[in-house]
Protein backbone atom coordinates (compact mmCIF):
# COMPACT_ATOMS: atom_id res chain seq x y z
CA UNK A 1 0.00 0.00 0.00
CA UNK A 2 2.83 2.36 0.85
CA UNK A 3 4.40 1.77 -2.56
CA UNK A 4 1.08 2.35 -4.32
CA UNK A 5 0.39 5.71 -2.68
CA UNK A 6 4.01 6.91 -2.83
CA UNK A 7 4.36 9.73 -5.37
CA UNK A 8 7.31 10.75 -7.54
CA UNK A 9 7.66 13.87 -5.36
CA UNK A 10 7.90 11.67 -2.27
CA UNK A 11 10.79 9.86 -3.93
CA UNK A 12 12.50 13.14 -4.79
CA UNK A 13 12.21 14.27 -1.17
CA UNK A 14 13.83 11.05 0.04
CA UNK A 15 16.61 11.24 -2.57
CA UNK A 16 17.44 14.82 -1.60
CA UNK A 17 17.46 13.86 2.08
CA UNK A 18 20.08 11.20 1.34
CA UNK A 19 22.34 13.61 -0.54
CA UNK A 20 22.11 16.78 1.58
CA UNK A 21 21.80 18.06 5.10
CA UNK A 22 18.20 18.26 6.38
CA UNK A 23 18.00 22.04 5.96
CA UNK A 24 19.51 22.03 2.46
CA UNK A 25 17.27 19.12 1.42
CA UNK A 26 14.15 21.03 2.56
CA UNK A 27 15.20 24.12 0.60
CA UNK A 28 15.93 22.12 -2.54
CA UNK A 29 12.68 20.16 -2.30
CA UNK A 30 10.72 23.41 -1.98
CA UNK A 31 12.38 24.70 -5.16
CA UNK A 32 12.17 21.52 -7.22
CA UNK A 33 9.06 19.59 -6.16
CA UNK A 34 7.04 21.20 -8.99
CA UNK A 35 9.98 21.97 -11.30
CA UNK A 36 9.96 18.80 -13.41
CA UNK A 37 7.34 17.97 -16.03
CA UNK A 38 5.21 14.84 -16.12
CA UNK A 39 7.24 13.70 -19.11
CA UNK A 40 10.39 13.93 -17.03
CA UNK A 41 8.68 12.01 -14.19
CA UNK A 42 7.90 9.18 -16.60
CA UNK A 43 11.42 9.05 -18.02
CA UNK A 44 13.59 9.41 -14.90
CA UNK A 45 13.37 8.13 -11.32
CA UNK A 46 13.66 10.57 -8.37
CA UNK A 47 17.25 9.51 -7.65
CA UNK A 48 18.30 10.70 -11.10
CA UNK A 49 16.40 13.95 -10.57
CA UNK A 50 18.32 14.55 -7.34
CA UNK A 51 21.60 14.29 -9.27
CA UNK A 52 20.22 16.62 -11.95
CA UNK A 53 19.30 19.13 -9.23
CA UNK A 54 22.93 19.22 -8.13
CA UNK A 55 24.01 20.07 -11.68
CA UNK A 56 21.27 22.67 -12.16
CA UNK A 57 22.23 24.40 -8.91
CA UNK A 58 25.71 25.00 -10.34
CA UNK A 59 24.47 26.80 -13.47
CA UNK A 60 24.47 30.57 -13.85
CA UNK A 61 24.71 33.26 -16.51
CA UNK A 62 28.51 32.97 -16.21
CA UNK A 63 28.38 29.16 -16.36
CA UNK A 64 25.37 28.46 -18.59
CA UNK A 65 26.13 24.87 -19.63
CA UNK A 66 26.59 21.59 -17.80
CA UNK A 67 27.37 18.30 -19.55
CA UNK A 68 27.66 14.65 -18.60
CA UNK A 69 28.79 11.83 -20.90
CA UNK A 70 27.75 8.48 -19.46
CA UNK A 71 26.92 4.91 -20.39
CA UNK A 72 23.23 4.12 -20.04
CA UNK A 73 22.64 0.89 -18.17
CA UNK A 74 20.36 -0.47 -20.85
CA UNK A 75 22.80 0.30 -23.68
CA UNK A 76 26.02 -1.46 -24.65
CA UNK A 77 29.49 0.07 -24.89
CA UNK A 78 28.86 1.15 -28.48
CA UNK A 79 26.63 4.00 -27.36
CA UNK A 80 26.73 6.73 -24.74
CA UNK A 81 24.26 9.13 -23.25
CA UNK A 82 24.97 12.85 -23.20
CA UNK A 83 23.10 15.08 -20.79
CA UNK A 84 23.23 18.82 -21.42
CA UNK A 85 21.78 21.39 -19.03
CA UNK A 86 21.33 24.86 -20.53
CA UNK A 87 20.69 27.90 -18.33
CA UNK A 88 17.66 30.08 -19.17
CA UNK A 89 17.30 29.08 -22.83
CA UNK A 90 17.46 25.86 -24.86
CA UNK A 91 20.55 24.90 -26.82
CA UNK A 92 19.28 24.34 -30.38
CA UNK A 93 19.77 20.92 -31.93
CA UNK A 94 21.35 22.67 -34.92
CA UNK A 95 24.06 24.01 -32.59
CA UNK A 96 24.72 20.68 -30.86
CA UNK A 97 24.69 18.16 -33.68
CA UNK A 98 27.50 19.63 -35.86
CA UNK A 99 29.80 19.81 -32.82
CA UNK A 100 29.10 16.19 -31.90
CA UNK A 101 29.51 15.01 -35.49
CA UNK A 102 32.91 16.70 -35.71
CA UNK A 103 33.82 14.93 -32.45
CA UNK A 104 33.19 11.59 -34.18
CA UNK A 105 29.65 10.88 -32.98
CA UNK A 106 26.31 10.39 -34.63
CA UNK A 107 23.10 11.33 -32.81
CA UNK A 108 20.68 8.43 -32.44
CA UNK A 109 17.99 9.95 -30.19
CA UNK A 110 17.22 13.22 -28.39
CA UNK A 111 14.72 14.36 -25.76
CA UNK A 112 14.31 17.83 -24.29
CA UNK A 113 12.67 18.83 -21.00
CA UNK A 114 11.91 22.20 -19.42
CA UNK A 115 12.80 22.57 -15.73
CA UNK A 116 11.33 25.51 -13.79
CA UNK A 117 12.57 25.67 -10.17
CA UNK A 118 10.74 28.03 -7.84
CA UNK A 119 12.70 31.27 -7.42
CA UNK A 120 15.39 30.11 -9.84
CA UNK A 121 16.05 30.74 -13.53
CA UNK A 122 14.56 28.09 -15.80
CA UNK A 123 16.79 25.39 -17.27
CA UNK A 124 16.47 23.30 -20.43
CA UNK A 125 17.60 19.70 -20.16
CA UNK A 126 18.65 17.87 -23.34
CA UNK A 127 19.22 14.11 -23.14
CA UNK A 128 20.91 12.59 -26.20
CA UNK A 129 21.92 9.08 -27.23
CA UNK A 130 25.12 8.93 -29.27
CA UNK A 131 27.15 6.32 -31.12
CA UNK A 132 30.60 6.53 -32.65
CA UNK A 133 30.44 7.25 -36.38
CA UNK A 134 32.70 4.27 -37.07
CA UNK A 135 30.63 1.92 -34.90
CA UNK A 136 33.49 1.12 -32.53
CA UNK A 137 32.93 0.78 -28.73
CA UNK A 138 33.44 3.83 -26.52
CA UNK A 139 35.69 3.61 -23.47
CA UNK A 140 34.21 6.36 -21.32
CA UNK A 141 36.26 5.45 -18.29
CA UNK A 142 39.39 6.64 -20.08
CA UNK A 143 38.02 9.69 -21.87
CA UNK A 144 34.89 11.03 -20.14
CA UNK A 145 36.58 14.17 -18.80
CA UNK A 146 38.32 14.89 -22.12
CA UNK A 147 35.06 14.59 -24.07
CA UNK A 148 33.18 16.85 -21.69
CA UNK A 149 35.92 19.50 -21.77
CA UNK A 150 36.16 19.37 -25.56
CA UNK A 151 32.41 19.80 -26.01
CA UNK A 152 32.22 22.67 -23.53
CA UNK A 153 35.23 24.49 -25.01
CA UNK A 154 33.72 24.37 -28.50
CA UNK A 155 30.31 25.53 -27.27
CA UNK A 156 31.95 28.40 -25.35
CA UNK A 157 33.92 29.46 -28.43
CA UNK A 158 37.31 28.64 -26.88
CA UNK A 159 37.99 25.82 -29.37
CA UNK A 160 37.17 25.52 -33.04
CA UNK A 161 34.50 23.21 -34.41
CA UNK A 162 36.12 21.01 -37.04
CA UNK A 163 37.14 17.43 -37.74
CA UNK A 164 40.30 17.61 -35.63
CA UNK A 165 38.03 17.34 -32.57
CA UNK A 166 37.43 13.65 -33.36
CA UNK A 167 40.98 13.06 -32.07
CA UNK A 168 39.59 13.37 -28.56
CA UNK A 169 37.33 10.36 -29.12
CA UNK A 170 39.61 8.19 -31.25
CA UNK A 171 42.99 9.03 -29.67
CA UNK A 172 42.09 10.26 -26.19
CA UNK A 173 43.63 13.71 -26.72
CA UNK A 174 42.72 16.72 -24.58
CA UNK A 175 41.23 19.72 -26.38
CA UNK A 176 44.47 21.73 -25.97
CA UNK A 177 46.43 18.91 -27.67
CA UNK A 178 43.94 19.01 -30.53
CA UNK A 179 44.36 22.80 -30.77
CA UNK A 180 48.13 22.34 -31.09
CA UNK A 181 47.73 19.77 -33.88
CA UNK A 182 45.29 22.11 -35.64
CA UNK A 183 47.81 24.95 -35.45
CA UNK A 184 50.62 22.76 -36.81
CA UNK A 185 48.40 21.61 -39.68
CA UNK A 186 47.62 25.21 -40.62
CA UNK A 187 51.30 26.05 -40.51
CA UNK A 188 51.94 23.25 -42.98
CA UNK A 189 49.37 24.82 -45.30
CA UNK A 190 51.10 28.20 -44.99
CA UNK A 191 54.40 26.68 -46.14
CA UNK A 192 52.54 25.15 -49.13
CA UNK A 193 52.23 21.51 -48.11
CA UNK A 194 49.66 20.36 -50.70
CA UNK A 195 47.13 18.76 -48.34
CA UNK A 196 43.84 20.35 -47.29
CA UNK A 197 42.70 20.63 -43.69
CA UNK A 198 39.96 18.07 -44.42
CA UNK A 199 42.55 15.62 -45.76
CA UNK A 200 44.86 16.09 -42.80
CA UNK A 201 42.25 15.65 -40.06
CA UNK A 202 40.72 12.66 -41.87
CA UNK A 203 44.15 11.04 -42.12
CA UNK A 204 45.02 11.75 -38.48
CA UNK A 205 41.71 10.30 -37.29
CA UNK A 206 42.30 7.14 -39.34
Amino acid sequence: IEAIVRTWSDGLCEALDLAHSPEAARDLFRRYREAFSEGYHEAYPPAVAARDVAMIEGLSAERPLGVDFHHRQEEDQRSVGLKIWSFHEPLPLSARVPVLENMGFKVVDERTYYVAPEGHESVWFHDMLLERSDGEPIDLQAMQGALESAFLMVMRGHAENDGYNALTLVAGLQWRDVALIRALSRYLRQIHVPFSQDYMWTTLVK
